[in-house]
């Protein structure tokens, strides 16, 4: 093949591979922030959709805490 062609179809691919490896690891962060914020997350849409009395959010709370420091 011609340089003028290869040349660029290389810088083409480095940078896909770039951009696919900067997804990856976004991606994988991503995914630990919410995992690091799993509880309060939960608790958030939890109430949001169950609309629970401050008794009822504190026994959640507590349920999530527990749960989820075993999972950990």
């Amino acid at each position: 093949m011609d340089d003028n062609v290869v040349r660029p179809m290389r810088h083409a691919i480095g940078r896909c591979l770039l951009i696919c490896l900067m997804l990856i690891v976004l991606g994988c962060s991503v995914v630990q922030m919410a995992y690091n914020r799993a509880e309060s997350l939960a608790c958030w849409w939890l109430d949001d959709k169950l609309h629970l009395s401050p008794s009822q959010a504190d026994q959640v709370h507590a349920s999530l805490s527990s749960w989820l420091a075993w999972h950990r």
